[in-house]
């Protein structure tokens, strides 16, 4: 229960970290509202379709490689928005969306299978008390690290993204 709960601990810092600074930069890319809206709603769309493939693909790839995967959608995200070019910005966030759907789906299935049915409970309100940190501070860090250096807030999600990675193998 405790690792699943570090788990969804360090997946709260990377979302939280990235959820307000995006809209920013996004903005800063497109221009305008209505751009930035249209490229949230494709990039929903297109989370939607990849989030409804997860469970597809884990049957023909192995959970582990799909986790990975959506860790490494977060770093391909993270170096797109530092471009600050529109496409990139736009895929950067399409990217972020697919990482967010992947990583879910995943961590959800290994809950169910790895923790007792008489556990969920317990597993759950452990990974809300690791996850409330990192979302009550991770929005307000991610504008004030943007403000120190606008790729800063995405080079320190990478390495939160890296980690991540590393404790999910580890455990």
């Amino acid at each position: 229960v405790e690792n699943f709960a570090l788990l969804a601990g360090l997946d709260a810092a990377v979302r939280g970290s990235v959820i307000s600074v995006m809209p920013l930069a996004v903005y800063d890319a497109l221009g305008n509202a209505a751009s930035v809206s249209r490229a949230y709603f494709i990039a929903g769309i297109v989370s939607l379709i990849w989030g409804l493939m997860v469970p597809w693909f884990t049957r023909h790839i192995p959970r582990r490689w799909m986790y990975s995967a959506g860790c490494a959608l977060y770093l391909i995200g993270m170096v797109l928005a530092i471009t600050g070019s529109a496409l990139a910005v736009q895929a950067a966030l399409i990217c972020l969306a697919m990482a967010t759907a992947t990583t879910f789906v995943c961590f959800s299935s290994y809950v169910l299978d790895y923790v007792p049915r008489a556990e969920l409970g317990r597993s759950q309100t452990m990974n809300m008390l690791f996850a409330g940190a990192p979302w009550a501070i991770g929005p307000m860090m991610g504008v004030w690290l943007r403000q120190v250096w606008q790729p800063l807030p995405f080079i320190v999600v990478s390495c939160l993204a890296l980690a991540l990675l590393a404790a999910f193998w580890m455990l």
